[in-house]
């Protein structure tokens, strides 16, 4: 039985790449990050870099991009 409710992923959602997988696959709507934020809080640009995908930096981390 589905429903027009979105499915929400999170929790052991720790890398990009299979959270894109989970999103392309249709298997969740959207996702939250949570604690896994509070982890690595440059999650967001690690994912960049595995999705080879080029954002733009948040300007004061500009100077410090290493990773």
């Amino acid at each position: 039985m589905e429903t027009q409710l979105p499915v929400i992923g999170g929790g052991l959602l720790t890398n990009a790449l299979m959270t894109e997988e989970m999103l392309q696959n249709d298997r969740i709507d959207l996702f939250f990050l949570g604690q896994e934020l509070l982890r690595n809080p440059y999650w967001a640009l690690k994912a960049s870099q595995d999705l080879h995908e080029d954002i733009q930096w948040p300007v004061p981390y500009q100077r410090s991009k290493t990773i």
